[in-house]
Parts: structure tokens; C-alpha cells; sequence
């Protein structure tokens, strides 16, 4: 047994201005990188961010202006379900790959919308 385990005394920390600290933080640059697909790289590790929950959808049309949005791909996809019979899986293809599709007259795209977590 280690006699001297209750006895020992750990180093007290050093104060830290706390202030100090944030302000040093906010003043960084952000580890994040937006990409224009929507992806975000984490710049120190070199990855893409994965598991952000939902991921926001926005609908154009050809000029650019917003039609719909949606606040995930599920919903975005139980949506055109009904017109289309579009599945998930097809909603993550027309990300991807950033085509337009026909609906209601209008060519419309599918877009992740940009956020930070």
C-alpha cells in the first residue's frame, strides 16, 4: 500500500485573469472553414465536422431567390414526397451533386444553408 497517498500535496494552480483569457480567444481566427457546399472543415485537424444534427435546406429557383426552406433533408424530402415521391436518399444526390429539378414550372436547387454549430 502507498502510505503516503493521502499526504501528498498537489500544486496550487496558477490565477488566471479570466477576462483576459476570452478576449484573447475571441480575438483568434475560427478553427472553422465553411466550403461553398455547405461542408465545414475543421482547419487544426484537417476534417470535415460530422454529426451537426439536422442539416438545414434552402430551395432556389433559377434566379437565385429563395422558395422554400426547410430545417432538414427529411422534411425537405416528406415535402416533394407528395408531388414526386422523392425519397431522402434522392435529396442527398441533388446536394451533392447541384442540379436543378423541375417543380410546379420552376427549376429549383437544393442547397445546405450555412451555419456555424
Amino acid at each position: 500500500m502507498n502510505r503516503n497517498r493521502l499526504s501528498t500535496v498537489s500544486p496550487q494552480p496558477k490565477e488566471i485573469d479570466i477576462e483576459e483569457r476570452i478576449q484573447k480567444l475571441l480575438a483568434a481566427p475560427s478553427n472553422y472553414e465553411i466550403h461553398p457546399n455547405g461542408k465545414i472543415l475543421i482547419k487544426s485537424s484537417g476534417i470535415y465536422l460530422k454529426g451537426r444534427g439536422n442539416i438545414s435546406i434552402e430551395v432556389f429557383d433559377d434566379e437565385g431567390l429563395l422558395v422554400y426552406d426547410f430545417d432538414s433533408i427529411k422534411e425537405c424530402a416528406l415535402f416533394f414526397c407528395f408531388f414526386f415521391g422523392v425519397s431522402t436518399r434522392t435529396m442527398h444526390r441533388r446536394l451533392s451533386k447541384n442540379v436543378y429539378f423541375t417543380f410546379n414550372g420552376k427549376n429549383l436547387r437544393v442547397k445546405r444553408a450555412i451555419s456555424l454549430p
